[in-house]
């Protein structure tokens, strides 16, 4: 059997062939400076390899994806499968989550690091604080 696997935007489903982990790392040279002071860029991507109904391979981000089956049991009926905690957030869990600054993804307000973009939320407290107080009148 398989792992059948969903895209979020299309609804198109095809079968998980494995997962990929891509670094980056690029340097250009400084518009003033040269090779000197090399401008560089630098980061991770976390794809996902399936394959369509003709077998061809291809890629997607891994946010991009959501898992329907696997081995012909449809996820929503395997109760050993845990519910997430924040997937309908009650007043209690919203006040827990917030976004990151960077990426704009949803975190939980104790997270120390962003888990798409790796930002150190430790030294944005002051950015999350900023958004509980309400608007002036």
């Amino acid at each position: 059997m398989s792992t059948i696997v969903e895209h979020k935007k299309t609804g198109q489903r095809y079968a998980l062939v494995g997962t990929g982990f891509g670094a980056y790392r690029s340097s250009v040279p400084h518009w003033f400076l040269g090779p000197l002071a090399p401008e560089e860029k630098q980061g991770t991507i976390q794809v996902v390899a399936v394959s369509d109904h003709r077998g061809e391979i291809l890629w997607f981000a891994s946010h991009s994806l959501k898992v329907v089956s696997i081995d012909g049991v449809e996820i929503a009926g395997m109760e050993s499968i845990a519910p997430r905690r924040y997937d309908d957030p009650g007043e209690e869990a919203q006040a827990l989550l917030d976004y990151c600054p960077r990426c704009s993804i949803t975190v939980r307000r104790v997270d120390e690091k962003c888990g798409k973009c790796g930002l150190d939320l430790t030294d944005h407290s002051r950015w999350f604080a900023r958004r509980d107080k309400p608007p002036r009148e």
